[in-house]
């Protein structure tokens, strides 16, 4: 995540349902940014659905009026406005800056795994998301991505995972299935399930006990978020 992605219409789809999560589940999230310093590009310049609230504020109306007040074209954008805004109820951010080296990452999970010690659900999102084979930890640009044995760690003490996965050019068809696969065979977790959207992928490894809780979430993410979220899931096999 960078601070200039703030408040794109990725960013009102993911907080709407990390809201959802959090309120209608009643689940206790912690959001890790991995949070990387922002560059020249152009990414997060989607947010002319800003302009159209008669088709996207009936969504979230809280959120939106949120993002549209804070986030004006041109505007200095920062992950602290939302922070504090007490958005998603009962929510810990980790909010330090990701490098690419061993020690940096190790330090970034030890910090981690001690502030969502007593969290139900965590939320990665990396720019890009789960790791590649080009890039391994350690390497140039590593910051960008979530290792599997990271997220194999933060389940294995007890917590679901959320992970922001970017869409790159792919047959969505056959990714999001392999992806979904990937870390159910990392993790163990008793179900994964994928929600894509037009640009992104959110995908969940849910122990046991919080199916029921992001199962009903998801049955009012439709209801409020017709079209937006498309869904598959896969249960694991004994």
């Amino acid at each position: 995540m960078k601070h200039q992605y703030f408040g794109d219409i990725n960013d009102y789809r993911k907080y709407g349902l990390l809201r959802l999560l959090a309120g209608v589940g009643d689940l206790r999230i912690g959001l890790a940014w991995m949070l990387t310093p922002d560059d020249d590009r152009a990414d997060g310049g989607k947010i002319d659905y800003l302009d159209y609230p008669d088709r996207w504020r009936r969504s979230d109306p809280n959120l939106f009026d949120f993002l549209s007040g804070t986030v004006a074209k041109g505007s200095q954008r920062d992950l602290t406005t939302f922070e504090n805004a007490n958005l998603i109820p009962q929510a810990v951010y980790h909010s330090d800056l990701l490098g690419d080296s061993h020690a940096e990452r190790t330090n970034y999970m030890d910090s981690l795994m001690s502030r969502f010690n007593d969290l139900d659900l965590v939320f990665f999102d990396p720019d890009n998301g789960l790791e590649i084979r080009s890039r391994t930890i350690g390497r140039k640009g590593f910051s960008k991505y979530l290792a599997i044995s990271e997220a194999t760690k933060v389940f294995g003490a007890g917590k679901s995972l959320l992970i922001y996965q970017h869409f790159g050019r792919v047959k969505r068809e056959v990714y999001i299935p392999t992806q979904m696969e990937r870390l159910g065979l990392a993790t163990g977790a008793a179900k994964i399930v994928a929600l894509a959207t037009s640009n992104v992928l959110f995908l969940f490894a849910l122990q046991w006990d919080h199916t029921a809780a992001v199962r009903h979430s998801l049955r009012i993410l439709s209801e409020r978020w017709p079209g937006q979220f498309k869904e598959a899931s896969m249960t694991a096999t004994s």
